[in-house]
């Protein structure tokens, strides 16, 4: 990187050149994700790892991999550490009987089929492993009740406080605001 000065004629703000956030972080020479993150403790040595900063100012799409010893990144590194590990914590609290318990309570007289209920103990099992899962069945099964009952409950239960992104058709929004609101007053 070259000095902050050589860009000061070139019309760039001097905030485009301090740390926001650091977003993720990858060891040097292995691009792919670092797994330090759970694990960290103040004294680590982040020298081999390179972190995803965003600048003030800019977008997230102009964000580079800085390493450790750039200005600003150490303070950042340690707040994303924080976050990392706030989310963890909130995960790692579902346990099965609360995760039992929240299914099995009255979700609005018993309104989920056999099916959709194990559809959503399965959600909420990937959950706790942390995957990743699509719902894929044929059309009119009940993928949006079982979607919208699993986002109350992890809602409502406090193992997120991030919003929720659906993406649906839009031939079927009406139906996911109706759900939303009939089911689980998601919306107002």
């Amino acid at each position: 990187r070259l000095p902050k000065e050589v860009y000061m004629d070139d019309q760039r703000k001097p905030e485009w050149f301090e740390v926001d956030r650091a977003i993720a972080c990858r060891r040097k020479f292995d691009l792919g994700l670092c797994d330090i993150l759970a694990s960290y403790k103040d004294n680590e040595d982040f020298e081999g790892y390179e972190f995803l900063v965003k600048w003030k100012g800019l977008d997230y799409c102009d964000a580079t991999w800085e390493s450790y010893s750039t200005e600003g990144v150490k303070s950042a590194v340690s707040m994303l550490v924080k976050r990392h590990q706030n989310t963890l914590r909130r995960v790692d609290c579902v346990s099965p009987m609360n995760i039992e318990g929240m299914v099995s309570e009255n979700i609005h007289n018993d309104a989920l089929y056999d099916y959709q209920l194990q559809g959503l103990k399965w959600m909420f099992d990937n959950f706790k492993s942390k995957r990743s899962v699509i719902l894929a069945d044929e059309m009119g099964l009940g993928k949006t009740v079982q979607v919208v009952s699993f986002l109350s409950h992890i809602i409502k239960g406090s193992f997120t406080t991030s919003p929720a992104l659906v993406l649906a058709p839009k031939s079927i929004l009406l139906q996911w605001k109706k759900v939303c609101i009939t089911f689980h007053d998601l919306l107002p």
